[in-house]
């Protein structure tokens, strides 16, 4: 059974994606070739799945490109408990359901199925999906990474590395004022005076990425959904579904600064 645990079933997703969804940021002719090299019809078959739990890291790598990629996932609803330790009630629920209903050896059964879980953690809207939350997770897991880079490029010399981030967060928007953070608002929608996070050019989250010393980061939000009222009809606000990061030639000139203290989730 093929869930997102499935680091290759992420990749084939993302390859699903249509160029005009992606955002490329640095040179634009690097981060096609980053594209082509993951997606080309013929240059899928030169990855190489190391992802397992014995392989040596990162979870892909391509001899002929000489490219290597490793895939971190994060979200908005882990957070750290009284102990310390991180809990995520949302999978905990979803691992739940996929064992009531696949049983408990799902993941080693059926691989040509994928399988996608809606949970409710059960948890308020603003302690479930978070913003703070979201940036906190972002880093960490970002930086954890980061620290094993020295252990791929041992693993493979020469090759230039990419981190790729599922984001499995949902969308946000900024409000105009911190009154505003408890009002009632429609699933999904923004009003006029709302600024929508544009994820992938939030100054402060970027920083991050502009100060690892990787050579790409694609960014992958496969589920955030922004709708706002257009000429009096509710519309889909065109949000990327992916950027492509080129980290040397990376710059400020489009990044945007946004206040994380007035950040709301558009899911009730």
């Amino acid at each position: 059974m093929q869930t997102f645990n499935n680091e290759s079933m992420i990749l084939e997703m993302f390859r699903n994606v249509k160029s005009k969804e992606i955002l490329p940021l640095g040179n634009f002719l690097k981060c096609k070739w980053i594209h082509c090299a993951l997606t080309g019809a013929f240059n899928r078959k030169e990855w190489i799945n190391s992802s397992g739990k014995n392989d040596p890291p990162p979870d892909f790598y391509d001899n002929k490109h000489k490219l290597m990629m490793d895939v971190m996932r994060i979200d908005d609803t882990t957070f750290k408990n009284k102990k310390g330790k991180l809990v995520d009630l949302t999978r905990q629920k979803e691992e739940k359901l996929l064992k009531s209903y696949l049983g408990d050896n799902y993941r080693n059964e059926r691989d040509d199925i994928h399988c996608f879980v809606v949970a409710s953690s059960g948890l308020p809207t603003n302690e479930d999906h978070n913003f703070e939350r979201y940036y906190k997770n972002f880093e960490r897991v970002f930086k954890e990474h980061e620290n094993k880079l020295d252990l791929y490029q041992a693993n493979h010399p020469g090759f230039k590395t990419i981190f790729f981030i599922c984001d499995e967060s949902c969308a946000y928007t900024e409000v105009s004022n911190i009154d505003d953070k408890n009002r009632e608002r429609n699933e999904g929608s923004i009003t006029p005076n709302c600024k929508p996070h544009l994820f992938c050019l939030d100054k402060k989250f970027v920083k991050i990425i502009k100060e690892s010393k990787v050579d790409y980061v694609i960014w992958y939000a496969p589920w955030k959904l922004l709708r706002h009222v257009k000429n009096n009809k509710l519309e889909i606000f065109p949000l990327p579904k992916c950027a492509i990061f080129d980290i040397k030639n990376l710059t400020d000139k489009k990044l945007i600064e946004y206040n994380h203290e007035l950040m709301i989730s558009v899911e009730m």
